[in-house]
């Protein structure tokens, strides 16, 4: 999925719905059910690549669950990506 972008209807990634992180944390790719599951959303068209975390935030939003500190790791990591990009100018 070299193409892919988040189309959750809110990307949270700091860099932006077109990079991913490789591995499995926050940032990689995940595929997210357009129509959930428990509303009946199954087969091989009812999914779109989304951010791990994202795609969480969304669900959390939905179901009306707290995301408070699922927000403070994009904090997390917008601060991290500064800090960096810091490092990185200052050498």
């Amino acid at each position: 999925m070299e193409d892919s972008r988040c189309e959750m209807p809110k990307c949270l990634y700091p860099l932006g719905p077109e990079h991913f992180e490789s591995g499995d944390g926050d940032w990689s790719l995940t595929r997210d059910h357009i129509l959930p599951k428990a509303e009946g959303g199954t087969g091989k068209d009812n999914f779109r690549p989304a951010h791990r975390l994202c795609n969480r935030i969304d669900y959390s939003r939905r179901i009306g669950r707290s995301h408070e500190r699922d927000l403070a790791r994009v904090e997390e990591t917008r601060n991290r990506l500064n800090a960096e990009a810091d490092k990185s100018e200052g050498a």
